[in-house]
């Protein structure tokens, strides 16, 4: 048992994407052959590996990414799932820290006047008043969704199948659709699979005619499958990034990265196909 602690201290001395890297290289791996086996392009995956983070498309991807990763190199959940959020929550709070320093208002002694303070609240009631309105005016939808915040509060929970929440079991998700299926399996009948990746999130389904396919705002982890017999599916929302998506198993980068109103975003597997090799090129 002594000779074994050195190589457990070492081993915790690694970070989630050193501990991947060594694993590809002992089986002697390249980038491009773990590309190649899990469908995931390259430069996610040296992202991983260097732990930047802030490169990745999201938490709940990352995680996935590194699930993939992982099952290839034959490295154990063990060994990096737990250690890879503790990471992402680290990367998170750097972040945050380095977006909302310390004003140090009590050392300085700059605490603002009261018209300051007036003058920023009507500023951001304006704000919103605007934002809502610009909402009507180019959404065309009589139903106004309530937007949900930005903040990330999805964590790892509803991966892929809604599945890796906390207090769930681990080695299930991802096991059903998940990153690395077999790429001859996608195709134009391929699944097309939404999962909300933060809580009430609107969303609005409709096919080539305007029909609607389904309406709603989806809870944390609720999936949405779209039907394969719907002639043009397209998608409208204000959160295209709190939105997963895979088509047949195959992991597909969020339509958008921050909050915004999109309309008429065809969702139908070769769209999302050809979109999603377009952005990896």
């Amino acid at each position: 048992m002594e000779d074994e602690e050195p190589a457990n201290e070492e081993l915790m001395l690694l970070t989630v994407g050193e501990r991947l890297q060594e694993a590809r290289k002992a089986k002697q791996l390249s980038l491009e052959d773990i590309s190649s086996s899990t469908r995931i392009s390259s430069r996610h995956l040296q992202s991983l590996e260097e732990n930047r983070f802030s490169d990745m498309p999201g938490r709940t991807y990352t995680i996935g990414f590194a699930r993939a990763y992982a099952k290839v190199v034959g490295l154990p959940e063990s060994e990096w799932l737990d250690p890879l959020r503790e990471e992402l929550d680290a990367d998170q709070n750097k972040r945050q820290a380095f977006a909302l320093p310390d004003s140090n208002i009590e050392e300085s002694g700059k605490v603002p006047s009261a018209k300051t303070a007036w003058i920023i609240a009507a500023v951001g009631i304006f704000a919103v008043v605007l934002g809502y309105a610009a909402w009507r005016g180019t959404s065309g939808f009589t139903d106004l969704p309530e937007l949900a915040s930005a903040e990330d509060t999805a964590g790892d929970a509803g991966l892929l199948d809604g599945s890796d929440q906390e207090g769930g079991d681990d080695s299930t998700a991802g096991d059903e659709g998940s990153i690395g299926d077999d790429p001859a399996n996608i195709g134009p009948d391929a699944p097309v699979i939404f999962t909300a990746t933060e809580d009430r999130i609107w969303v609005k389904f409709y096919d080539a005619n305007g029909d609607q396919l389904m309406q709603k705002e989806m809870k944390l982890g609720e999936t949405y499958t779209v039907p394969a017999d719907a002639e043009g599916p397209q998608l409208a929302t204000a959160r295209p990034d709190a939105l997963s998506i895979t088509v047949g198993g195959r992991v597909i980068e969020p339509l958008g990265t921050a909050e915004r109103v999109i309309r008429d975003v065809p969702v139908d597997p070769l769209a999302l196909l050809n979109r999603a090799d377009s952005t990896e090129q």
